[in-house]
């Protein structure tokens, strides 16, 4: 694939997506190697990684949902998360309380999170 969606899926850069976190709901990625354009004919403009996805045995249970809240949450990913969630019927008092209890910044943006603390911000809000 090509190197910079790879990149995305990885999330080399520190911030998730809706790819990313979709993507570790179901497998472990470990990057293979990148792939020159030589190799290729005809030959693109773009590098290339090979990435090997290990499918987990364990998947979280109600891991629609929780996909479809982080789809929701993602729809203003530059807004602060606490702000968002509002939108939806969260009380901003509520919602605090629960930030503190998982132990999660209330400026915290929707790409900064793990998929282990959505995992428990959807869990609590259920």
């Amino acid at each position: 694939m090509q190197k910079e969606v790879a990149d995305r899926i990885l999330a080399r850069d520190g911030k998730q997506s809706v790819l990313s976190l979709s993507c570790q709901l179901v497998a472990d990625m470990v990057k293979i190697c990148d792939i020159s354009p030589n190799n290729f004919n005809p030959i693109p403009k773009v590098w290339s990684t090979c990435l090997k996805f290990i499918l987990k045995k364990d998947t979280y249970q109600d891991s629609a949902n929780l996909l479809s809240f982080i789809k929701k949450s993602f729809s203003q990913k530059r807004k602060q998360l606490i702000s968002h969630l509002t939108q939806f019927g969260y009380k901003r008092e509520d919602l605090k309380n629960i930030f503190q209890d998982v132990h999660i910044p209330e400026n915290i943006r929707p790409e900064d999170l793990t998929l282990s603390e959505w995992q428990q911000l959807y869990e609590k809000l259920r």
